[in-house]
């Protein structure tokens, strides 16, 4: 038993080491692996932390766009407004204007109409007479005569009563 006893405990020391070498491999390994894991955790973190610190900024830039942007198209628009509205002002102004002249040349074409029409039956009047022209001349010249008639007798009778 002794020996036995000696064999057990030598092979218990016998394994003791190899234990502690499989030990000390394996903590050694677990310890790679545990700055190998603290190491990538960090990493990650440092990443995680700079991709938020990017988003941040990209956030406040797009913010900032946005907000350059909407007064950008404010300003825009009220300029659009104002220039639409000065135009629309003078194309009334142009239209009523041109309204007045409009009125103005339809009043001309109504008179001219108008007197068009009194000289037609004027002139439709006067051919419808039928004159001779000697005859016309004849009646004029009889007109001439009792017109120098009258005249003359009316002479006499101032220059008889002067006496």
């Amino acid at each position: 038993m002794e020996g036995e006893t000696q064999r057990k405990t030598r092979s218990k020391a016998s394994q003791k080491p190899e234990k502690t070498e499989k030990k000390t491999v394996e903590d050694e390994d677990s310890a790679i692996e545990h700055e190998e894991e603290d190491t990538l955790q960090t990493s990650i973190s440092t990443i995680y932390a700079e991709i938020k610190a990017i988003r941040s900024d990209v956030k406040m830039e797009l913010n900032n766009l946005h907000e350059i942007l909407s007064r950008d198209m404010k300003a825009d628009l009220a300029n659009f407004r104002t220039d639409i509205n000065t135009k629309l002002n003078k194309i009334t102004t142009d239209l009523k204007d041109t309204m007045g002249r409009l009125e103005e040349a339809e009043q001309r074409v109504t008179d001219l109409e108008d007197w068009n029409t009194e000289a037609k039956e004027v002139l439709c009047q006067t051919l419808e007479i039928p004159q001779d022209p000697v005859e016309t001349i004849y009646d004029y010249t009889e007109f001439l005569r009792s017109l120098k008639r009258t005249t003359y007798r009316s002479s006499s009778k101032v220059s008889s009563r002067r006496n």
